[in-house]
């Protein structure tokens, strides 16, 4: 399958996410145009062409076909990791269709902090590829079952890999130019609506307050109304957050609306539910206790018989039959009974 657009009509971050939510396999083709002064991958930037690979929806390396390419094994060079003989030498005798990188892991010449680092530099073309305001982009999707060593750039392969989607949020995060991405921005009267329980990556604090906002039927303008941060930030960490596949942007009308007799100058109140919850709680307990400590003081007014009773269950019986128990009333005798005693008692005199 394949499929060619460009960058203005399908931005970089929604390729991401397409990517992502099908667990593409493939490759992402992007050639900027040549006038592009936002983008900055290196002082002697020329046109290039990036290959951006995936597997099953996460990011396993990327390449520059340009003036100034460098391979995996150009930079594991340059930072005099290996010699030339060394490297060349191992690349050559690589197993086909095995990650260069994970070849290299187990022959105990790099470690992982080195892979990892490898993968960070491939990662910071992409993330400057997202500061593009125009091109044109290729995204061609092959099935895993077939997948051949011509197929994929092993040799450029570090072993690690990333989530698309986390690659999204990453590189949002650090983008300068938001010109491509205006028009795509949430709606400051939308809401958003969570799409998982969890978020799996670690959010920013403008990030962590929409988040939150997804489980409530606010918008984003009373987000930055109530937590006075610019509406334009605000829709930025949204955006951010919609193509990390963590909320969606749904119409306000979609949740339940807000009683009537609450205005939106009272939204501050409104979010302190938990702590009104809690100052219920402790009122009901506080009423739970003045009841035991009345029923209490009943009880020791009445004391027991048994004296080896120092502790009363308030919760075993109700008062009155506590009443009946710790008050037992004397019988009654009969005067017309108690004469008849009396005079018996005389006739055996």
């Amino acid at each position: 399958m394949s499929m060619t657009g460009s960058l203005e009509t399908f931005s970089l971050p929604e390729l991401f996410r397409l990517i992502d939510s099908g667990g593409k396999t493939g490759q992402l083709i992007i050639q900027p145009l040549l006038n592009q002064p936002s983008l900055d991958l290196n002082p002697n930037y020329e046109p290039s062409t990036y290959h951006l690979w995936f597997h099953k929806g996460r990011l396993i390396t990327t390449v520059n076909y340009g003036l100034h390419h460098e391979c995996l094994v150009s930079l594991i060079k340059n930072r005099g990791w290996l010699s030339n003989r060394v490297i060349e030498k191992l690349a050559e005798v690589c197993p086909a269709e095995v990650p260069l990188g994970n070849y290299l892991s187990k022959m105990k010449v790099l470690e992982t902090q080195q892979l990892q680092l490898l993968f960070q530099l491939q990662l910071h073309q992409v993330y400057q590829l997202f500061n593009l305001n125009s091109g044109q982009f290729r995204l061609e999707v092959f099935a895993p079952e077939k997948l051949s060593s011509a197929s994929m750039p092993w040799l450029d392969m570090t072993g690690v890999s990333m989530q698309a989607s986390q690659v999204n949020l990453l590189a949002l995060r650090i983008t300068r130019n938001w010109s491509s991405f205006a028009h795509k921005l949430p709606e400051k009267n939308s809401a958003l609506q969570q799409l998982i329980r969890q978020p799996k990556f670690r959010l920013t604090i403008i990030e962590q307050a929409v988040w939150h906002m997804a489980q409530s039927n606010m918008s984003l303008e009373q987000l930055a109304q109530f937590r006075n941060i610019s509406l334009l930030e605000v829709r930025k960490a949204a955006f951010c957050l919609m193509m990390s596949r963590l909320v969606e942007e749904v119409p306000l009308a979609n949740f339940r609306s807000m009683p009537s007799s609450v205005s939106a100058s009272e939204m501050k109140p409104l979010s302190l539910s938990e702590a009104s919850i809690n100052q219920l709680a402790i009122a009901k307990h506080s009423q739970r206790e003045i009841a035991e400590r009345s029923q209490r003081e009943i009880v020791l007014q009445n004391p027991p018989i048994n004296s080896n009773i120092t502790t009363i269950d308030s919760t075993a019986t109700s008062m009155p039959s506590q009443e009946k128990i710790l008050q037992p009333k004397k019988p009654k005798v009969s005067q017309a009974l108690l004469n008849k005693l009396v005079n018996f008692l005389r006739s055996k005199l």
